[in-house]
């Protein structure tokens, strides 16, 4: 009898599962997450060898999940530049990103983009740690700050700090990817979300503090001047957000009630979202302000791109939309200037 009831339930989730993958429709959201894994220690990383179609370009990764040919023994010189979606070149022919019209103009040096999606300093810190500092970098670009004042993460999206997640054991991740695959429970989550049962939680915590950032700065700092790598750190480009004279004097713990206050009392959690970027894009400017004070009190090489990019529209790729991605013009700016930088005597 037992067995019957336990085959039964079993037959049931199958076909629950089966008619849900028949009819959901993808998300957004689970576009991004099919370029990604979770990682124990990193919480995630770029799949490796992909070679797909993302943000309406070819996408194609190497076997460290990096949107790079294979890494060969190192015979010039190698700039490693590390960071987030915007080096990535999210929604940019790989052609025609920063990393590779480097690798292009630099003829005696090798070129390796080790910028992930979604990444904060701290993963940075974490990736450096594990990986970067074995392929013997002579140059090393920082390039995140974008995510670190973010109160969402891809993965584990708690109310934590990214330093404050405990690594999973394996058992754990091995679950965790199982749930997060199925397609009946995605349906069960949105149903309910779509219908004002399940209500997102709304994060105030920042994913990485600003103490915190300058204090993994000066772990790259303190690791390159022990290995003799020269370091360039960038500040992170990023556009004033739509409605931010409107929710920029919120105070963030007030913004649910502001949000109210504005749709008559309903509870909008993507109008929350909105409204706690324009927290984050104060937030980013104390972040490159804090770099630059750190770069000039140690004397470290850095370029100020959000004083660069300020206002300039034609410099990002969807800028009434995305305040942080960069048009081919963008990354190509930039690429000239870490060039001249580079090359000066």
């Amino acid at each position: 009898m037992k067995k019957k009831v336990f085959f039964i339930f079993v037959l049931i989730l199958f076909s629950l599962e089966l008619i849900s993958r028949i009819t959901y429709k993808e998300t957004y959201y689970d576009k991004i997450i099919k370029i990604l894994t979770q990682d124990p220690k990193l919480l995630w990383k770029t799949k490796p060898n992909l070679n797909t179609i993302f943000e309406s370009v070819v996408l194609k990764t190497n076997s460290f999940g990096f949107r790079n040919d294979e890494i060969s023994l190192k015979t010039k010189k190698r700039i490693i530049i590390m960071g987030a979606s915007p080096s990535f070149g999210w929604g940019v022919a790989e052609e025609k990103t920063y990393p590779y019209l480097i690798s292009k103009k630099l003829k005696g040096y090798e070129v390796i983009n080790a910028s992930i999606i979604g990444y904060s300093s701290y993963q940075g810190r974490i990736l450096f740690e594990t990986v970067i500092k074995d392929m013997s970098p002579d140059i090393i670009i920082f390039a995140y700050g974008v995510n670190d004042p973010d109160r969402y993460r891809f993965f584990r999206n708690e109310d934590k700090s990214d330093k404050d997640l405990k690594p999973l054991k394996s058992y754990d991740l091995y679950f965790s990817e199982i749930l997060r695959k199925s397609y009946f429970l995605k349906k069960l989550y949105l149903f309910l979300a779509d219908n004002g049962i399940l209500k997102p939680e709304i994060h105030f915590r920042r994913r990485v503090e600003p103490s915190d950032y300058i204090e993994n700065i000066k772990y790259f700092k303190d690791e390159c001047h022990n290995k003799g790598i020269k370091l360039i750190l960038l500040t992170s480009p990023f556009l004033i957000p739509p409605n931010y004279e409107k929710y920029s004097k919120c105070l963030e713990k007030e913004i649910k009630k502001c949000v109210q206050n504005e749709t008559g009392g309903n509870y909008d959690f993507k109008k929350i979202q909105e409204a706690q970027l324009s927290q984050i894009y104060k937030d980013i400017t104390e972040y490159n302000s804090d770099l630059l004070d750190y770069a000039k009190k140690e004397k470290i090489s850095n370029i100020d791109l959000f004083k660069i990019f300020e206002n300039k529209k034609d410099l990002f790729l969807k800028p009434d939309k995305d305040m942080v991605h960069f048009s081919e013009k963008g990354h190509k700016k930039i690429a000239e200037i870490i060039i001249k930088e580079i090359t000066k005597k």
